[in-house]
């Protein structure tokens, strides 16, 4: 089992993936066919919920820099 877990950030790019793949579903895919397009709008709407989520609770940068850090190099 693991111990120390640190959540990564995702990508800013998986945010903006998701807005315009909701648009793109929302008004190429919808009008063709309904459920294809409420499905791809569903999925893509779950998708900028994570972002949103995990922006709000992934650590800061200095968290994450361990080879820069000079409280990493203090514990040595």
């Amino acid at each position: 089992m693991v111990k120390h877990f640190v959540s990564q950030p995702l990508p800013a790019s998986f945010m903006l993936i998701s807005m315009a793949g909701f648009l793109f579903s929302a008004f190429v895919v919808w009008p063709f066919s309904m459920t294809w397009g409420f499905t791809f709008c569903t999925l893509f709407v779950f998708w900028f919920i994570a972002a949103v989520y995990n922006f709000t609770h992934a650590p800061g940068e200095k968290h994450l820099d361990v080879h820069g850090s000079t409280l990493y190099l203090r514990k040595r």
